[in-house]
This record gives C-alpha cells, sequence and structure tokens, in this order.
C-alpha cells in the first residue's frame, strides 16, 4: 500500500527499477525478433509461391511459356559463352483432339499431365521441359548436339508410346 507522507502519496515503490526495467527488455525483443522473422518467412514463402504460380503451368507442372521464353534467353547466352551447343525440341501428341472429342477435357487433362510427367522422367535433371501450348512441349537440352537430340528424341518417342500402351 502507498506511503503517506504529510497528505502526499509515496509512488516510489511503485516505479519499477531500472534493473526490473531492464530486465524485462530480452523477452520483449526476443518475441519481437520472433514476430519479425515470422513475417519475413511469411511473405518469402508468399513470394516464392507467386514466382511458381507465374511460372509453372498448373495442369502439367512444367514451366509455362513465359517462362519458357526467358529460359531460353538464358540457354542461348550459356551456349554463347561456352561454345557448347543446345538442342531444341518440340512436341506435339498426336490425336490429342480426339481425345478430348472422344473422351472429355478431363481425360485430355490427364493425357497432358501423365505426358508432362514422362517427358520431365525422360530427360536429364539439366533439361528443361516447357509446355509451350495447347498440347504442345518444347524440351531445351543444355549441351546436346545433333546425334544427342535424336537419341533423346528416340528415348521420349518411346516413353511416351510405351505410356499410352498401357493405358
Amino acid at each position: 500500500s502507498p506511503n503517506f507522507h504529510g497528505g502526499a502519496v509515496d509512488l516510489i515503490p511503485l516505479q519499477p527499477s531500472l534493473d526490473a526495467a531492464l530486465a524485462a527488455l530480452p523477452p520483449l525483443i526476443l518475441a519481437q525478433s520472433f514476430g519479425l522473422a515470422f513475417v519475413t518467412m511469411h511473405r518469402e514463402r508468399a513470394a516464392a509461391a507467386a514466382r511458381m504460380q507465374a511460372t509453372t503451368d498448373l495442369l502439367t507442372g512444367c514451366l509455362n511459356r513465359r517462362a519458357l521464353e526467358e529460359r531460353v534467353r538464358a540457354e542461348i547466352a550459356y551456349a554463347t559463352r561456352t561454345a557448347r551447343p543446345l538442342g531444341v525440341l518440340m512436341a506435339d501428341l498426336d490425336h490429342f483432339k480426339s481425345v478430348n472429342d472422344t473422351h472429355g477435357h478431363a481425360a485430355g487433362d490427364a493425357v497432358l499431365a501423365n505426358a508432362a510427367r514422362i517427358l520431365r522422367e525422360t530427360v536429364r535433371p539439366s533439361d528443361v521441359v516447357a509446355r509451350y501450348g495447347g498440347e504442345e512441349f518444347c524440351i531445351l537440352l543444355r549441351d546436346a548436339d545433333i546425334d544427342a537430340v535424336r537419341i533423346i528424341v528416340e528415348r521420349l518417342r518411346g516413353a511416351l508410346a510405351a505410356a499410352v500402351l498401357e493405358q
């Protein structure tokens, strides 16, 4: 309870000491640091998700056409700088329109997603698979001369043909 001295209230016991005030700072700073770290992490994740949505075809998981155009410029610059070949493939799924017409767009979407998965699994990790549009895909093959491109084309064709036979 407050002390009374000649009608005045002694507030000194109610004031926190400097030591008590300083002791409260580290937990407060720690709490603010965690809060700032959480907000920063959330913003970074949101930015990464936005970048992924802006560069990835949602149906196939491949790069979209806009991201492909950026990557083509980078790969051409790399090939020019290193004097190494750059193979470029365009792949189109034969008779795709008949899949949509006969079985519906959901079946067509499944075919596209499966084809994209096969393309990505068949090429090297350093190669780039992008959905160019519709049922067309573009594949960038770093350090692949014409002979390597022919081998990869045959491997892709075989993998896609085998997938169709399995279904």
